[in-house]
């Protein structure tokens, strides 16, 4: 009776054993399955809500070209008109428009801000190029973002279809000879990237900036999981993008500005910080790397993510110029001008 009660223990406490591992296994998935909904949200949801009322904010640092160029922005406001119009899918899409001064103008400048910023954060850019060439400006609200509509903001996989849809705009409204250059910077450049390397992409379109594109968006998650959470979240990249497929229907692999970058065909100028640890310099060389149209990519010494243009603004409005001039050559040469 005692062996045979002593081999029941034995099987009792290794039973046990196995339904304790067991738990714990099913409450770290459980455990790992909320963290990964969590930051799914934190990264894709709208970053702010939508304001009732497009104002200025109350206090505009002076202290940086940047600054002083929005405060500009805002001064001459009225000079820019609000544009709403629908997107592919419904969504109800803001921008700034400022047509120019010359009624027969044909260029017109599509500015793009990147994630969680305003649109006014691009008036430096739009003074820039309206030193250089006579031009229309068209800045708008990225979906999810500002006075735009949408719940989720994806990071250049909508948003390529919504620029898409402006660059109809900036066509209709200019004319068939329309020249339509597009500047973005963070997230605004790497949809712009994405954009142009899609079948179908506009003809219209005569040259892309991308300023700090990322080049993946797993790369993206690896720097928010380090900065946010100190933790490596490449090894949720499986599960989160599992939810972006249900939730978002697409695959976060389509947002890599990177490996489609061949398949660009007007001439593109990068810009990037040296200091920048958010779209990394080597994920940027990647991109230019895998460029064959006409390239250049400007390293800023010192600066960090969208900050080349305050470290450095004289340099970096050279090199505009130098890329408008090289665009406009290639135009004669096709026999376009």
């Amino acid at each position: 009776m005692k062996a045979v009660l002593s081999i029941n223990t034995t099987v009792l406490w290794v039973a046990l054993a196995i339904a304790l591992i067991a738990i714990i296994c099913l409450l770290g998935y459980v455990a790992y399955c909320k963290i990964a909904n969590r930051i799914f949200h934190k990264v894709f949801d709208r970053p702010a809500p939508m304001p009732k009322v497009d104002r200025s904010p109350r206090d505009i640092p002076q202290n940086t070209p940047s600054g002083r160029a929005r405060n500009r922005f805002y001064t001459n406001r009225r000079e820019y008109l609000n544009i709403m119009m629908r997107s592919y899918d419904g969504t109800r899409l803001a921008a700034y428009y400022r047509p120019s001064s010359d009624p027969t103008c044909q260029n017109t400048v599509i500015l793009l801000h990147g994630y969680n910023e305003h649109p006014s954060e691009m008036a430096p850019y739009a003074q820039m190029f309206m030193r250089n060439i006579q031009c229309n400006i068209l800045i708008p609200h990225a979906r999810a973002h500002c006075m735009s509509y949408g719940k989720y903001t994806t990071y250049g996989i909508y948003e390529t279809e919504d620029l898409n849809c402006w660059i109809r705009f900036a066509v209709k409204r200019g004319g068939p000879n329309t020249r339509v250059y597009i500047m973005g910077r963070s997230m605004g450049a790497t949809t712009a990237l994405i954009c142009a390397a899609q079948q179908g992409f506009s003809p219209n379109v005569v040259g892309l900036v991308a300023d700090c594109p990322f080049d993946t968006l797993e790369n993206v998650l690896v720097h928010i999981g380090r900065k946010r959470y100190n933790m490596d979240l490449s090894r949720m990249y499986k599960k989160i993008n599992n939810l972006v497929r249900t939730e978002l229907e697409f695959d976060m692999s389509l947002c890599d500005a990177a490996i489609n970058a061949s398949l660009i065909k007007v001439p593109v100028l990068l810009y990037e910080g040296t200091e920048d640890n958010v779209a990394v310099p080597d994920g940027v060389r990647n991109i230019y790397n895998n460029l064959v149209t006409q390239k250049r990519m400007v390293m800023i010494n010192d600066a960090g993510h969208c900050g080349s243009y305050d470290k450095d603004p004289e340099d970096y409005e050279k090199e505009l110029r130098k890329f408008i001039e090289t665009c406009v050559m290639r135009l004669v040469k096709m026999g376009i001008m």
